[in-house]
């Protein structure tokens, strides 16, 4: 497919009006079923805005080498902040992304009203399906799609959030919460829960068995769904269970006297769950007590299908480290991303001190034995946020860099400040490829996922109606094919 820009526009609401509700903590909402299929799309009105033709994607295939920039959708306003935070892709190829977006932004059918997260469904060569907004939510933080195609969405928002026919007040402090939708954008069910001042879901993954994971951290209290759960520092992790219908399962909340963030999380084949983040301070994960030796430590917790404790990961980082994304291969082993600032000792092999952020990629074994690593350094900066794995077990990466990086054999240089990247690597490490896109100044790369198609989507943002007066940035969303 030639290069190409689509241009995005959408109103989206997911309730324009409703009867506000004091905060059940944990509590299932649920929405009755839609009166047409969820393969059928629903007509355009206040909740979800619909393409008319309704657009398919093309037929699932592998693609053969290394893909070239194929096109590129932007959303977004003057003076405002927009981006792409999630991306995921269901088994007919099309693409789910949501993020932040502002007043009037338009991602396919016309300005929205308000500020808050969204979901946008796009072709696999880019064609608007449609978009819902998340009314009320600053932000939609993760975002997975199930084998039979259900969506479900988790961030945070503060004050009203306007979810199905109700309205959530969570006055001036962060809620977290997590949505469930069909293919098509209506609401199956929700959950919002927290009573400190910060909580927030910021990951999501779907299990073999269709059960959703949640991953995020809380302050002082929140209730899941199956009792009030406390806090022994500043912000604890949380993991919680919802089974497809949204019914609580199970959930943990590993203590800590510091601030424990989990940022990513993965399932694996046999229902096994790996996070990835940081903490502060100490922190027994469940495996004894670990201690960061800067600011922050990156940590990787490996549990069983019902969050019991099997492995833990923490070492290794001499200074400022963070932990942002994670995925599984076939095999059960894992691929875990982030950034550090010092040194980094991991895989047998030790990294000099850096002066800029640089990034790195570990691999794990099932068992959580370290299998590789490698580091990332640009000379403005190298910052990986997005991992994934494809049908073939390959490892995408995404991110941003500034001045000079070497990902292969060869440097590449940003056109002016930072630029994403991406790149392949094999399960065992080696590279394959990779690309860049960027312009005179900042494009980002937040999140990675391949289709079925074989086209390649990194979300991020970049300044594309930056009018100098103001910092302003798009959601944007690359293709590559």
């Amino acid at each position: 497919m030639a290069g190409r820009t689509v241009l995005a526009c959408a109103c989206l609401a997911l309730c324009a009006c409703g009867s506000t509700v004091s905060i059940d903590d944990g509590s299932l909402k649920t929405k009755p079923s839609p009166s047409t299929p969820p393969s059928s799309p629903p007509s355009s009105d206040d909740t979800v805005v619909v393409a008319d033709p309704f657009p398919t994607s093309p037929p699932c295939g592998e693609a053969s080498g290394a893909p070239e920039l194929s096109w590129a959708y932007r959303a977004g306003t003057a003076k405002a902040q927009e981006t792409v935070a999630a991306v995921a892709t269901d088994a007919a190829g099309n693409v789910y992304f949501t993020g932040s977006g502002s007043t009037d932004v338009d991602f396919g059918g016309g300005p929205m009203a308000g500020h808050a997260g969204y979901v946008v469904s796009l072709t696999a060569d880019g064609a608007f399906r449609w978009a819902r907004f998340l009314q009320g939510s600053d932000w939609g933080s993760a975002i997975a799609v199930s084998p039979s195609g259900q969506i479900v969405v988790a961030g945070s928002f503060m004050g009203p959030l306007e979810l199905g026919d109700e309205v959530y007040d969570a006055n001036q402090r962060n809620m977290a919460f997590v949505a469930a939708l069909t293919s098509m954008g209506e609401v199956v069910w929700y959950r919002a829960f927290g009573e400190g001042q910060i909580n927030i879901a910021t990951g999501v993954a779907i299990t073999p068995a269709e059960d959703v994971i949640v991953v995020g951290s809380f302050q002082h209290g929140a209730d899941f769904g199956g009792g009030m759960r406390h806090t022994d520092g500043n912000r604890d992790a949380f993991v919680a269970a919802y089974d497809a219908g949204g019914n609580h399962l199970w959930d943990v909340t590993p203590p800590g006297p510091g601030t424990e963030i989990p940022i990513g999380v993965a399932v694996d084949g046999a229902g096994q769950i790996t996070l990835a983040g940081h903490f502060s301070s100490e922190w027994d994960l469940g495996g004894g007590t670990r201690h960061a030796d800067g600011i922050q430590a990156a940590f990787v917790l490996h549990l069983d299908d019902q969050g019991g404790y099997l492995w833990d990961w923490t070492h290794g980082f001499d200074g400022h480290g963070l932990g942002h994304a994670v995925a599984a291969d076939s095999l059960g082993q894992l691929y875990v991303t982030g950034e550090f600032h010092g040194s980094l000792s991991f895989a047998d092999t030790a990294h000099p001190p850096t002066s800029e952020l640089s990034s790195y990629v570990v691999s794990f074994d099932a068992a959580g034995t370290e299998r590789w690593g490698r580091v990332y350094e640009g000379t403005g900066g190298a910052r990986a946020f997005g991992i994934a794995v494809d049908d073939s077990d390959r490892v995408l990466l995404a991110g941003h860099f500034a001045g000079q990086a070497t990902f292969g054999s060869s440097p590449q240089v940003s056109a002016g400040g930072y630029d994403t990247f991406a790149l392949m690597l094999t399960g065992a490490g080696d590279h394959l490829w990779d690309r860049t896109f960027g312009g005179s100044k900042d494009e980002e790369g937040h999140a990675i996922v391949r289709g079925c198609t074989g086209t390649l989507f990194v979300g991020g943002r970049d300044p594309g109606n930056d009018t100098g007066s103001l910092v302003s940035m798009d959601a944007l969303l690359i293709a590559f094919d």
